[in-house]
C-alpha cells in the first residue's frame, strides 16, 4: 500500500482517466473528489463489501421453483384502499365497462 500525504487541492493520478483530489480536511475526516472515466466503477468500501456479501448469499441460495405471480394474468391488477367504505373501493378499481 502506498502511503502519501496530500494537502487541499492536491491530487493523486491513478491512470489517464482517474484522479483523486483532496477537497476538504476537517478534524477526523477528509473529503475526496474522484474523477473517473465512464468505464470505472467507484464505490465506497462498505458499499462494495455489502454488495459482495449479498451476491454471495444469492449464489448460495437455491430455488426449487421460481416464484409464481399472485395476480391472475387475465385480470388487471386491483388498487387497494385503506378505507373500508364501499364507494371509495369502487372508485379505485379500474374501469372495465365498455371495454371489449
Amino acid at each position: 500500500m502506498l502511503m502519501i500525504s496530500r494537502r487541499i487541492g492536491e491530487r493523486i493520478v491513478l491512470d489517464d482517466d482517474t484522479e483523486i483530489v483532496v477537497a476538504e480536511i476537517h478534524r477526523r475526516t477528509v473529503r475526496l473528489g474522484i474523477k473517473a472515466g465512464p468505464g470505472i466503477q467507484v464505490l465506497r468500501g462498505e458499499v462494495r463489501d455489502a454488495v459482495e456479501q449479498q451476491n454471495r448469499r444469492a449464489a448460495e441460495s437455491s430455488w426449487d421453483e421460481p416464484p409464481s405471480d399472485s395476480e391472475p394474468k387475465d385480470e388487471p391488477p386491483r388498487v387497494r384502499s385503506s378505507s373500508k367504505h364501499p364507494s371509495s373501493l369502487r372508485a379505485l378499481q379500474p374501469a372495465t365497462e365498455g371495454l371489449p
